[in-house]
Order: C-alpha cells, then structure tokens, then sequence
C-alpha cells in the first residue's frame, strides 16, 4: 500500500488504472473517540472491489475502565 503517488504511476480519466486502491475504513465508539474496529476495502485493476470482514480492535466492550476500575 502506497501514501503518496508516484509521477511514473499514474492513470487518467481516459486511461486503465495502474495502481489498485486500498481503503481502510475505521469504526468509532461515538463517546469515547477509541476506534473499535476497521474494514477494509480493496479494488482491483479490473474495478472489483472486495470489502474485509470487519476486525475488532481496541478494549473488550469498547469502553475504558473509570480509574477507580482500574488494577
């Protein structure tokens, strides 16, 4: 996966994409702002494209312990 486009890859509205896209999209816990989990979504050369099952990342249930929860 690539941040940043190179000048000697690149396509235009005219031509066959050269380079496949990759997206991750991110899950959020509205109240605390931790990210809970990601999909992430793929499209080939051809223009399928496949979505990931999401992954569940982060705290069990999502939330922080209060301090007074805390080992």
């Amino acid at each position: 996966m690539e941040n940043a486009p190179t000048f000697s890859r690149f396509s235009t509205p005219e031509s066959v994409p050269l380079k496949t896209l990759s997206v991750r999209l991110q899950y959020l816990d509205t109240e605390s702002g931790l990210e809970t989990g990601y999909a992430t979504i793929r499209c080939g050369l051809d223009g399928r494209c496949a979505i990931s099952d999401r992954v569940d990342v982060g705290l069990p249930g999502s939330k922080p312990l209060a301090a007074k929860d805390l080992p």
